[in-house]
Parts: C-alpha cells; structure tokens; sequence
C-alpha cells in the first residue's frame, strides 16, 4: 500500500476469550483515519510474534494463508478505488461491502436534492458537507462511505471539537435527508441506511433544544409577565437600535426583545424566525375588515426553508399593539425589525440572522427562569414550570398545537405554516401522545 496509507495485522490484546486467545484485526490508517475490522482469527499471545503467527501454534500455515488473504483483500479494495477515480476512507478499505460501480458523490446527491424540492436555505448542506470534509481530509465524499459506523466516528469527532450533542444532530440530519434522496431515487441500496431501526446510535445525538408547544396557560402566563414587567418600559426600549458586535448589549433590552420576539413569531401564525426577520416594512398594510376592525394584512412572505408562500392576517388589538405596532410605525428603513438596518460593516444578513437567533434562544433561558420564579412569587395556580431549554422554534410549534386544539383544521394549519399537510404531526407531537389521547378518551367517558 502507498505511504499515505498504512495496514497492518495486528493481534488485539484489550479483548480476551475465557480460553486465554485474543482476536487479531486488520487494522489500516489513512489520512489521519483509523478504521478495523475483527478477521475471525484468535490465537494466544505466545502464538504471535509481531507480524504473523509463529510455526509454534498449530496450524500456523493455514492461519497465516487466511491472515495475507484479508490483506490482500484490503489491498484490492484499495486498487478497486483507485481504478475508479473515487475517494475513499479507511472505513472503505476494511469495509466488506461492495464497491459502488459508479461515483455517488455527497455534494451532488445534495445540490439535487436542493434543485428537485426547490429549497431556498442550501447553507446548512452546504455546512454539512464542509463538516464532513474537514473530518475525512477528502476533496470528495462519497455517499456509501458514510456507513452508521463513520458517522458516529464522525458525530464523537463533532462532540470533541466543544460543539453541542445539538450540532453533531444537525448535521447527521441533513446527512440523513441525503440518504433517504439516494433510496428514493434508488441510487443505492436501502438495505445500507445507516439510519436505520438496527442502527440508533444517531438517537443519542438529539438536540439539546426544547421545540415542542408549550401549554396555553404557560402562554398566558408569558404575556402576564410581558405585560406587566416591561409594558411601562416598552416605550423606552422601543429607541434602543440593537448594538453592533462589539458593544456589550444592554441587558434590559436584550430580554425585553428575546420575549417579544417570541411572541411575535407565535401571534404571526408560527412564522419561523428567519422569516420574520426577512419582513420589510412595504409587506405590512394596516386595514379594516366589514366590522370597522382593524387588523395587519402581511402579504409576499415566501418561507426560507420551502419557498412556500404564507398568507398572514392579524388582529390590530391586544398584545399586538405592544409586539408589532410600535415596530410597523417607527420610520428606520425597510424592515421591520432593525436587524438589517443596521448591520455592522462587512457583516453579511445570514451571519446576522443567525447569531441573532442563537442569542436569543440563549437569553430566553435566563427568561423562563425568571418567569417560572415570579409564577412562584406570585402564586399563579396551577402554574408549571417552563423548560429553561424552550427555544424560539417551540412558539411555531405551539401556535400550531393551540389552533388544533381550538377546533382549527389540519388543511388551514399546513396553509398558516407553509408546509405540506401530511408534514403537520412534526408540530404537533402533544396531540399524537398516548396520554394525550388517553386523556381525550377520559373526556369522551370512553
């Protein structure tokens, strides 16, 4: 084998059988890459000199014919590859699976994928893709190649690096759409997901993250608070433009526009944050219906993620006034949030979207703690504790559970939400729990 790479036979000494022998492995190392594979082949240590078995051992001809064929093997594969023109890993090469008989290339199978289902945020691919680069050292990387053992070689690599469980579950997320693209369009074999019930490691990596709705009393009792604690101060906080980068945030701000945020996303149909960062102010028109009511008609919003266009209609009353009114009236360019009109120099709108909403999911846990405490404080009953890991997502996913759970239809919600209708029950896993429908059939005497 070349210099970049290394194999060698080699006779494992961590495991031990009750009889005393211990298995030797093919071992091969390349580009930083080290990947094994048991050959079937036990002997005891005194058998073994270094390299091969010693002529001590009985039947050390057989043995060591058996040992040069699994490196021969492993040669071949290695041959097989070059031959091809195609990457591969030292996974690869101890792999027993066949050699795919034409190149199914990651970053292809994904800007395919992006192209046939007109996605509009190809970034966190694009992320993905440069992750698994940077952990292969490959200028390629090839779909069969990432068996459920390299990913999680690839998801512990992620961990080590001081990123979140959360991180290595995105990533293995979009790797896993790829995956499923490749068996529908049966590229390759279904039988070598790695994704699947036999393969669960991938499970330990969920994120650290809290989507899920919470109940309509928690909202209650967030607007409660909204209301009462920065309502007077509203005004004030209204002037403050967010700082750039290098200035320390003002703490009072920071949480007053984290909660509003929030609601916003909830009282706007669940719209996900980075559209409702993208909403200029022209989308916006302030009208009245038959009534003489007045409410906010949103038009033009086209969902990040999907393309799909989402018809928003709201209510001009209530807590709205205080969420969005004083945004819609304020004259400070075209958006509607001043994120963009005010972004520090040389820093790009995905770059600003981004740690915007990751700021804020991390100060909406300091929030809820201070909620959970003034609940306590003041004696709401039959009040529950919000999780401190409730994030910016989970006010999508709780308009969506309270439209259900008021008597809406799923048709109208898949509508509200951009999505497809048989994509709804993401949103709403409360309503698909066993006590959830246990506690309808006790409703129903059933």
């Amino acid at each position: 084998m070349p210099k970049k790479q290394s194999a060698s036979i080699s006779l494992k000494m961590l495991k031990k059988e009750k009889d005393g022998k211990h298995p030797i492995v093919l071992r091969v190392c390349w580009k930083g890459q080290v990947a094994s594979r048991y050959t079937n082949v036990w002997v005891e240590p005194k058998y073994w000199n270094g390299t091969e078995i010693s002529k001590k051992c009985p039947n050390f001809a057989a043995l060591n014919i058996l040992l040069k064929k699994v490196y021969n093997e492993a040669d071949g594969r290695r041959l097989d590859y070059e031959a091809k023109e195609m990457e591969y890993s030292a996974y690869d090469i101890v792999s027993e699976k066949e050699i795919p008989k034409c190149k199914l290339e990651f970053s292809a199978l994904y800007q395919a994928l992006i192209e046939e289902k007109k996605l509009r945020a190809p970034d966190n691919y694009h992320r993905t893709y440069k992750k698994l680069k940077e952990y292969s050292h490959l200028s390629e990387i090839q779909l069969p190649m990432l068996t459920a053992e390299y990913l999680q070689g690839f998801a512990n690599w992620i961990v080590q690096q001081g990123l979140k469980n959360g991180y290595a579950a995105f990533c293995l997320r979009y790797i896993r759409s790829v995956w499923n693209y490749a068996i529908k369009e049966r590229l390759v074999s279904a039988d070598d997901y790695p994704f699947g019930n036999n393969n669960s490691f991938w499970r330990r990596y969920k994120q650290d993250e809290r989507k899920t709705a919470i109940s309509k009393h928690q909202l209650a009792g967030i607007m409660g608070y909204f209301c009462e604690v920065y309502y007077e101060k509203s005004s004030m906080l209204m002037g403050i433009i967010q700082p750039k980068k290098s200035v320390k945030y003002d703490s009072l701000y920071s949480y007053w526009f984290a909660l509003n945020f929030w609601l916003t996303i909830y009282y706007m149909q669940g719209l996900s944050p980075v559209d409702v960062l993208n909403l200029k102010r022209n989308q916006i028109q302030l009208i009245k219906d038959d009534n003489d009511e007045e409410y906010y008609r949103i038009t033009g919003v086209r969902r990040a993620k999907t393309g799909v266009e989402v018809p928003i209609a709201i209510k001009a009353e209530g807590i709205v006034d205080l969420l969005i009114t004083p945004y819609y009236q304020r004259n400070d360019g075209e958006y509607l949030y001043p994120l963009f009109n005010h972004l520090p120099k040389g820093t790009s709108k995905e770059t600003a979207k981004n740690n915007l909403i990751a700021y804020n999911s991390k100060t909406l846990k300091i929030i809820w703690r201070r909620i959970n405490k003034y609940a306590f404080d003041h004696g709401w009953k039959d009040w529950e504790d919000i999780p401190s890991n409730t994030t910016l997502y989970s006010a999508r996913h709780s308009f969506a559970t309270h439209y259900l759970e008021s008597g809406g239809n799923v048709i109208g919600l898949a509508t509200m939400l951009g999505r497809k209708v048989a994509n709804i029950d993401v949103y709403v896993k409360q309503l698909t729990s066993d006590n959830y429908i246990l506690n309808l059939k006790k409703d129903m005497e059933l």
